[in-house]
């Protein structure tokens, strides 16, 4: 009899052990993996985070070098909670520059050959990018200057970013080819809540500034007009400076739209402002409320709410974005400057909240990946991105939804 339990046992010992047979574990936890990588992208693909190495040190993809050889992949399958290296060999390929995630599909840039690839239990040819005003935009000369940040089934949305000259949101209709666009702190992820948009931006040009925007209805923002993208067959028609000013004349539009009262104060605050920088002294002070006065008048269209605006010099909050998502039936945002904390904005307050998990120790800079895919949010940060490149990188992964918050640590 004795025997015969022990053998029992021994069966069920040997089966439980299998990695094949263990059970699927979707609750709030936290993991770490002894490995050593250096991400520079990561997508949420299936039940997968899906986190991509190679030799570059950012997300601009320049066109002139070769530093994309040997790209590698880390698999972190999010139901069992370990690393699915069946899976990331079976991705390998030598020369991924990024990836993409499209109606659930895994897309994947070939950077020598200049192409797209499809996961398909294999690589095969084939790209996520077949809308005719997309493809038109490609060629533009606004697109040299603007980032894909988001798409859903209504919208491609770009982040353009002109250094002095200023930033804004891009919204591009892929029904009718419509380009809208507001004028903001470069743009740096975008957030769907229901039917509006949450835009965060961030920027590191000489202090700290973030703004946390929500678009109600991208359409009924201001629309850019050709002279301001130029097209390749409008590239003889204009001047190149016109697409230079295109945050000048995205503000124009909307201070335009104002009722007549506002816009006549603006005008105003705007002579004040110059009389003033044209006098000998420098009246700061003076200077400081009159464009306090006046930004606060350009947040009076109905079309956009500000939930977070430190995007002005006079201001001395370096609070940054770096995420938003809806836990528990909230919508919170990953904000910081020194350290990072999880907050509530209720009436452009912001509200600490409770959290040991999903801020603890988070470094403030390198975000590699903020995605959002259906009612999952995946963010991932790299804090030893800028190190030497045979250094090992501590990497924080934060699968995040309405019930549950997993992280996992790579060191």
């Amino acid at each position: 009899m004795l025997k015969s339990l022990i053998y029992i046992f021994t069966l069920i010992s040997i089966f439980s052990c299998n990695p094949e047979n263990i059970k699927p574990v979707y609750q709030t936890g936290e993991w770490t993996f002894d490995r050593c990588i250096r991400p520079t992208d990561a997508v949420l693909y299936s039940n997968y985070i899906v986190l991509l190495e190679n030799n570059r040190q950012s997300h601009d993809i320049s066109s002139d070098d070769n530093r994309f050889a040997d790209s590698k992949f880390t698999v972190i399958n999010y139901l069992t909670n370990q690393i699915d290296t069946v899976f990331q060999k079976a991705l390998k390929h030598p020369n991924i520059s990024k990836l993409y995630i499209k109606n659930d599909s895994l897309y994947a840039f070939d950077f020598t050959k200049k192409t797209w690839l499809k996961w398909q239990d294999k690589w095969v040819k084939k790209s996520p990018f077949n809308n005719k005003f997309f493809l038109e935009f490609q060629k533009s000369l606004l697109k040299i200057k603007s980032r894909l940040i988001y798409e859903d089934d209504k919208y491609f949305v770009f982040s353009y970013d002109r250094g002095e000259f200023g930033a804004a949101v891009i919204f591009l209709n892929k029904a009718n080819g419509t380009i809208t666009g507001q004028t903001m702190i470069t743009p740096t992820s975008v957030f769907k809540d229901s039917s509006e948009y949450i835009v965060s931006g961030n920027s590191w040009y000489y202090m700290k500034m973030s703004q946390l925007i929500r678009i109600k209805n991208p359409d009924l923002l201001p629309t850019v007009p050709d002279e301001q993208i130029m097209y390749k067959k409008d590239s003889a028609k204009y001047d190149f400076r016109h697409q230079k000013n295109l945050a000048y004349y995205l503000e124009y539009q909307i201070s335009d739209k104002l009722p007549d009262s506002i816009r006549l104060k603006l005008l105003s605050l705007k002579k004040k402002v110059i009389k003033l920088y044209n006098k000998q002294e420098f009246y700061i002070d003076e200077i400081k409320l009159l464009k306090r006065e006046r930004d606060s008048l350009l947040k009076l269209s109905n079309v956009l709410e500000y939930l977070i605006d430190n995007a002005h010099w006079y201001k001395h909050d370096e609070t940054l974005c770096y995420a938003t998502f809806i836990h528990k039936n909230k919508l919170l945002h990953l904000l910081g400057d020194s350290t990072l904390y999880v907050a509530q904005i209720n009436n452009h307050k912001i509200i600490k909240q409770p959290d040991t998990i999903i801020a603890r120790e988070l470094p403030t800079q390198f975000l590699i990946a903020n995605e959002q895919i259906k009612d999952k949010k995946l963010i991932v940060f790299n804090g030893d991105l800028l190190k030497d490149k045979d250094t090992c990188c501590k990497v924080h992964c934060l699968l995040i939804d309405n019930k549950i918050v997993k992280r996992y640590n790579i060191k």
